[in-house]
């Protein structure tokens, strides 16, 4: 429910950017902002707000699987 208001932050660093940065907010700029404004609140409004809960043994069959493994492996030699 929380999540989806993270891409606010975006919106208040151009709608501060005028304030404090004395810069020029155009308008396309101002659209995006809306849009992900928008975005984010009907995310909010009809996303998901049941929070399944996760068995010890789902937990386990799930990340103790071939995949994740192989991707682990491949993140440690990555870096």
């Amino acid at each position: 429910l929380i999540a989806p208001f993270g891409g606010l932050d975006i919106v208040w660093n151009a709608l501060l950017a005028p304030i404090v940065l004395k810069e020029r907010l155009s308008r396309g700029r101002i659209i995006g902002c809306g849009l992900v404004l928008v975005g984010a609140t009907f995310a909010g409004a009809f996303g998901c707000h049941e929070e399944p809960e996760y068995t010890l043994d789902y937990l386990v069959n799930t990340m103790v699987n071939l995949r994740v493994l192989a991707y682990l492996l491949l993140f440690v030699v990555w870096f």
